[in-house]
């Protein structure tokens, strides 16, 4: 199957160490630790073996190293980040000061075909020699975004479905996580000055529309228009799948100045 881009998954068999035969899909591959005997794939959705869920994959094989693996998987999806590790390269959510770990995050789902449930996330060691390809990747894709206690986390522009202003603090409710130890947040503060123009890229700032002095909301998210008390509000109603509560049935006010070009793309 072709893996021309990361969307595209790529659908192979192997053999456990146990001789067991499994299928396993890369878009559900969280990373891979590979040495010369065994590769251990580590997953967010299980493979299925008769009828257990198997979460950890023991691949014994020695056809392929690291950079053959990468090869076999497309290379696009996954980026290596020391002399043993892959993982998948869209889901890097932070790292240390020093860059010697980072962070990936990845929604996990509890039973073949049931909705997502969890997040998995992880710090892995970063390797010397791999850290530039690995910051270079994160600084094309993300911008940083530095919370008040220090800790720096990378956020794509697609991640973030509101950014609210207050008191020079900029707070972005997030549809996918960050996390640290163990803890998936789904609000940022950035203390930061920086205007929204500075804020992203002219690319990902398409993605967004003023609704209120305060607030910027997705274009491309079902919100709906309520009308109350003379006031306009807009109201994104519950995602089933999506955990995060802090964006859904809370009222947005919408500025007068805003009001029509909000009505414009949002009343459907």
């Amino acid at each position: 199957m072709s893996n021309d881009n990361f969307w595209c998954p790529k659908i192979f068999k192997l053999k456990t160490k146990y001789n067991q035969e499994v299928e396993i899909n890369s878009t559900f591959i969280f990373y891979i630790h590979v040495s010369k005997e065994k590769k251990i794939i580590y997953l967010t959705e299980p493979a299925k073996i008769g009828d257990k869920s198997i979460w950890e994959i023991p691949w014994k094989t020695r056809k392929y190293g690291i950079k053959k693996l990468l090869d076999f998987l497309g290379g696009k999806g996954f980026i290596q980040i020391n002399k043993t590790t892959i993982i998948r390269n869209v889901h890097i959510s932070g790292r240390d000061a020093d860059w010697k770990y980072v962070y990936i995050t990845m929604p996990s789902k509890r039973t073949i075909g049931g909705g997502v449930d969890s997040w998995k996330n992880v710090a892995l060691p970063l390797g010397r020699s791999y850290a530039f390809q690995v910051r270079k990747h994160v600084f094309d894709t993300r911008f940083i975004v530095k919370n008040k206690d220090g800790d720096i986390f990378f956020v794509s522009p697609l991640d973030i479905v509101i950014i609210e202003y207050t008191k020079g603090v900029k707070i972005m409710h997030l549809e996918k996580p960050v996390c640290r130890n163990d803890k998936s947040d789904f609000t940022l503060q950035w203390h930061d000055r920086k205007s929204f123009n500075e804020l992203m890229t002219e690319d990902a700032r398409s993605w967004f529309v003023q609704v209120h002095r305060k607030f910027f909301v997705r274009v491309d998210y079902p919100f709906k228009i309520l009308y109350e008390k003379g006031n306009t509000f807009l109201c994104l109603e519950r995602n089933e799948g999506s955990l995060n509560t802090s964006i859904y049935n809370r009222k947005i006010p919408v500025g007068n100045i805003h009001k029509n070009h909000c009505i414009e793309i949002f009343d459907r």
